[in-house]
């Protein structure tokens, strides 16, 4: 009989100055210039005898004089908002300095599933002779994965209800048994949830080995002997297994 224990930022800002404009009344002030026409319907004054007219000196020329048009600043009196200065105690973050998040793994909704104490896989091909009886606690259901050490593939994927026990016989052979615990069923994929689901490993007491030998003993005349295992999953005095807590990779 074997048993085991469960165990704000700186910158300068610029406004225009206020600006009074004043108008001339001269109309030439924006440009146009005014020229007298002389009247044809005034007739020259007669007057007295003709002075005579003493050549002088030529007039100075004058030159023309050019009157800049001043028009009123259509921004007047609107505030106006200078480049910001950069602070040179700060850069903006480039491309690669940028780290990505690491976005958080969505939870999937699940739905229990139900399911009866029984062997969910096997593989087929060979005599299953050998008896396996498997007890567990009233704390947890588990299911029992047995792997071949031969070929490393499963052999066998058995559930157990909690505070059961559940019989079966599997082929002659070596085998590794791993075991994932929880309370709801959610199926192979899922088996008791993400994070909720806890994974061990069956070893022999003080970790000295992790295999199961089952195996046929005796002669054909004497008779044989079919050697196999008795696990109980519940805490025993002087209990001869013991577990190992695993990945979930490694079940």
């Amino acid at each position: 009989m074997a048993g085991i224990y469960l165990a704000k930022p700186p910158g300068a800002q610029m406004t225009n100055p206020t600006v009074q404009t004043t108008l001339p009344a001269n109309p030439a002030v924006y440009g146009e210039t005014l020229r007298r026409e002389p009247d044809s319907n005034v007739s020259p004054r007669q007057s007295g005898p003709a002075i005579p007219q003493v050549p002088g000196p030529a007039p100075f020329p004058r030159e023309p004089t050019w009157i800049e048009a001043t028009r009123p600043d259509p921004n007047l009196g609107r505030p106006a908002v200078g480049d910001a200065v950069p602070d040179p105690g700060r850069h903006a973050p480039s491309p690669r300095d940028q780290v990505a998040q690491p976005t958080q793994p969505q939870t999937p909704q699940l739905s229990p599933i139900p399911v009866k104490n029984g062997v969910l896989r096997q593989r087929k091909g060979e005599s299953a002779v050998a008896g396996l009886r498997i007890e567990t606690p009233p704390s947890a259901d588990y299911v029992l994965k047995l792997v071949n050490i031969r070929d490393g593939k499963e052999e066998m994927l058995i559930y157990v209800h909690r505070g059961s026990t559940f019989e079966t016989k599997i082929p002659l052979g070596a085998y590794k048994i791993n075991g994932a615990y929880g309370e709801t069923w959610y199926g192979e994929k899922y088996l008791f949830g993400p994070e909720r689901t806890s994974f061990i490993r069956l070893v022999q007491k003080d970790g000295k080995s992790d295999q199961f030998t089952f195996y046929r003993s005796g002669n054909r005349t004497k008779g044989y002997v079919v050697h196999g295992f008795d696990i109980h999953l519940t805490q025993q005095i002087s209990g001869n297994l013991e577990t190992q807590n695993i990945r979930a990779e490694e079940f």
